[in-house]
């Protein structure tokens, strides 16, 4: 009986060791298939996401098929970029405000009223700024955050600008853990026993202090990079040169926006 137990047991682990190599090798295979697929440059997912806003904000509303396909291709942007539902609904709730000022306004004023702000264009401005949302949620989802900024440079962006969007990056997590740190400060001290006009009142120092503390600290940070040698140039990757495939990538995007304006 231990014999054929212990027979069993080498077996099974031989078996299970073949498996863990079979899905290493897998694993390796795929990785270097992956490997071998090009890589788009982060200007041209730039140039697709202007693209995108251009033909939204600049199209006309008549043909209902043109904003069909448009849903379509920013889903597809989605589904590529592997949004999770979550992530999308945490950011449709940044525009949730715009979404429900346009909602009401569409029914609450006629088409027939002789208001300023009609039904078909409360209707279209809600649509559009869905599509725009859309494209810019998505887009962005598809490049990293250091692709961003060597999008912004590789473009000659403004050095400011690519500073300022950087540094922000990089400065609302430590005002994000500042409130949190705040809030939680504030609950284990009052257990909740305020009116409202006091929460008011507590909001409006907090934030006045926060702004201060916030101005003091991005002096500091200003003079540490000083003291680094900063010299206000952002670093990034070497100059890439885009390859013919995707100039015909950027060709194909400059038809698309060629259609979709004339369409409109």
């Amino acid at each position: 009986m231990a014999v054929q137990m212990a027979l069993k047991m080498t077996f099974f682990s031989n078996e299970n060791k073949n498996q863990e190599e079979y899905k290493s090798s897998n694993s390796k295979q795929q990785f270097s298939l992956l490997q071998q697929l090009p890589t788009i440059d982060p200007r041209i997912t730039l140039f697709w996401c202007f693209s995108l806003i251009l033909v939204i904000s600049l199209t006309s509303f008549s043909p209902l098929l043109k904003w069909l396909i448009l849903s379509l291709i920013i889903s597809a942007n989605f589904r590529v970029g592997k949004f999770s539902l979550r992530t999308i609904t945490r950011r449709f709730l940044l525009l949730l405000p715009l979404l429900i000022f346009l909602s009401l306004s569409i029914f609450f004023f006629g088409s027939r009223s002789s208001s300023p702000f009609p039904q078909k264009h409360a209707l279209e401005i809600l649509i559009r700024s869905l599509l725009v949302w859309g494209s810019l949620t998505s887009c962005f989802g598809l490049l990293r955050f250091e692709e961003t900024l060597q999008a912004l440079d590789r473009l000659r962006c403004p050095r400011s600008l690519t500073m300022m969007v950087g540094l922000t990056f990089r400065f609302l997590p430590l005002i994000r853990e500042n409130i949190e740190h705040q809030h939680h400060a504030l609950q284990s001290r009052l257990f909740g026993r305020l009116s409202w006009l006091r929460k008011l009142h507590l909001a409006k120092s907090i934030i006045s202090h926060n702004f201060f503390q916030v101005f003091e600290k991005a002096q500091k940070i200003h003079w540490c990079l000083i003291s680094r040698n900063f010299s206000g140039k952002w670093t990034s990757s070497p100059q890439h040169h885009l390859t013919w495939w995707e100039w015909g990538l950027i060709g194909l995007i400059s038809l698309f926006n060629g259609v979709f304006l004339w369409w409109s």
